[in-house]
């Protein structure tokens, strides 16, 4: 879930998840997770678009924890990596993933590092870890390829909303 709010003047945007959904006084009810702290780092220049589990994209480290990685939420400079189990004490002292590889579709790979801004591990319903980033350190050449990727993908869901708001 995309939340978006004013507070103060100072607009703010977090992601968040449904943890439950409810139904109080015959009205539907969802009951969010909201970060206990948002920093000035993690708002986000642009949108960052979901990416289906299935869709095979990845994100390779030398960090044995973090081997199965996949890749979540994705836009030109930040990435959000889903990592099956509890990994959230192994990665609280990295600060930086240096030399990643982001695999995309059509043998794309993006050299990056990633400045890790947020750790959170979920037990339920499975137990995972999820970790939000800043994408650095991308050559011109790369940051061409994954600008042209995630602005294909902006384009696909804009037309797939637009196609569910007239239905």
């Amino acid at each position: 879930v995309n939340v978006f709010c004013k507070h103060q003047g100072m607009r703010l945007h977090f992601e968040s998840i449904i943890e439950v959904i409810t139904l109080i006084e015959g009205n539907i009810a969802y009951q969010l997770r909201v970060p206990t702290q948002v920093e000035s780092k993690q708002q986000r220049k642009n949108f960052r678009v979901h990416i289906p589990l299935d869709s095979g994209i990845k994100l390779l480290t030398d960090i044995p924890s973090m081997a199965m990685a996949s890749v979540l939420n994705l836009s030109t400079n930040g990435i959000g990596v889903i990592i099956p189990g509890n990994v959230e004490e192994a990665m609280r002292g990295q600060r930086v993933l240096k030399n990643c590889r982001l695999q995309l579709p059509m043998n794309i790979t993006v050299i990056c590092s990633v400045q890790i801004r947020s750790i959170q591990f979920k037990p339920k319903p499975t137990r995972r870890t999820i970790i939000g980033g800043e994408l650095t350190d991308i050559s011109i050449t790369d940051q061409k390829k994954l600008d042209q990727y995630v602005f294909a993908l902006q384009r696909m869901q804009r037309q797939r909303e637009m196609r569910t708001d007239h239905a």
